[in-house]
């Protein structure tokens, strides 16, 4: 499916107003903050809209916090349906999972051909006592998923699973959190 023209872009960041569960939306307000005129951001509550979204475009995107300590990178791109089973804490704070809400919405036909979920880690942020990241590892964040947005909107259907960040960006990410720490 080549595109001549590059596609906009809406990113659904599912959270709450509540603990780490609401890093989706620090992060998406700081995307629509940014003023892309080709990305528009919506924060929702509840997976299950997902399927009733009416998808007219070839991509659909959407930025979810995970308590799993992810490796090389605080930020994933999945390609659906490769995303992972949460391993860790396998409870979601949803009335319904990401995962069962995309398997629903691919059984009645309303996904897209090209769905890419970013997985951001709340996991070093979790204990001992749930604490929101530094403003500087969320503006980060906000810079990497908005340049990855930028090239995945280009051509969708070359989009695959993998970090957002380079290798080693626990590594730049410990770095910022000793600085502000």
């Amino acid at each position: 499916m080549p595109h001549d023209t590059e596609l906009p872009v809406t990113l659904f960041a599912l959270g709450t107003p509540h603990g780490l569960d609401q890093l989706a939306w620090v992060v998406a307000g700081q995307l629509a903050a940014r003023n892309a005129p080709w990305l528009s951001v919506e924060c929702i509550r509840d997976p299950l809209r997902l399927g009733v979204i009416s998808s007219s475009g070839p991509l659909l995107s959407i930025l979810d916090t995970t308590l799993d300590d992810l490796p090389e990178s605080p930020l994933w791109r999945y390609r659906w349906p490769e995303l992972p089973v949460a391993t860790a804490r396998p409870v979601s704070s949803h009335a319904v999972d990401l995962r069962y809400a995309l398997e629903l919405a691919a059984g009645l036909q309303r996904l897209p051909p090209v769905v890419l979920v970013y997985a951001l880690s709340a996991a070093r942020w979790a204990e001992p006592q749930p604490t929101l990241p530094p403003d500087q590892f969320l503006r980060e964040v906000a810079d990497r998923l908005l340049e990855d947005l930028r090239l995945q909107r280009r051509h969708p259907e070359n989009a695959r699973t993998g970090p957002v960040f380079s290798p080693g960006g626990w590594a730049c990410i410990e770095t910022t959190r000793q600085q502000t720490g």
